[in-house]
């Protein structure tokens, strides 16, 4: 197993929990929003000393139909609430911090639907 693949289940069970709407890995065809998704794990080597240790930037995507951007605006703060300064439990690893890098609401061009973006760094540090 990767180090991702460890923190996307974290990840997946961290916002299944405190989410009132369905996270996904892959969003099945015909679903409702919104929804949320986790996308992108993008991982780059961080060793300190004798510790092996990687950043990973975690993208959380937002997907709203509703009129305007506040439901993805509300769903993303509950994002950030759940994640920002929080320090999970990954296995293999010690706690796992997570500082929020990046937060916007996009419209899509049609207007049809809003498109929340939440990034953070989070850095994994291998059990001693």
């Amino acid at each position: 197993m990767t180090s991702t693949y460890e923190l996307q289940r974290t990840l997946y069970s961290t916002l299944s929990n405190v989410l009132s709407i369905p996270v996904y890995d892959e969003v099945p065809e015909g679903v409702a929003m919104p929804y949320v998704v986790i996308g992108d794990l993008y991982e780059t080597g961080d060793p300190s000393h004798d510790v092996d240790g990687r950043q990973v930037l975690v993208t959380i995507h937002v997907w709203s139909n509703y009129a305007g951007a506040r439901e993805a605006r509300e769903i993303s703060g509950q994002i950030i609430g759940a994640l920002q300064f929080q320090e999970l439990a990954v296995s293999g690893f010690r706690p796992v911090p997570f500082a929020l890098d990046f937060f916007d609401v996009l419209r899509d061009p049609s207007g049809t639907y809003r498109h929340g973006v939440v990034r953070f760094r989070a850095w994994l540090r291998s059990m001693p």
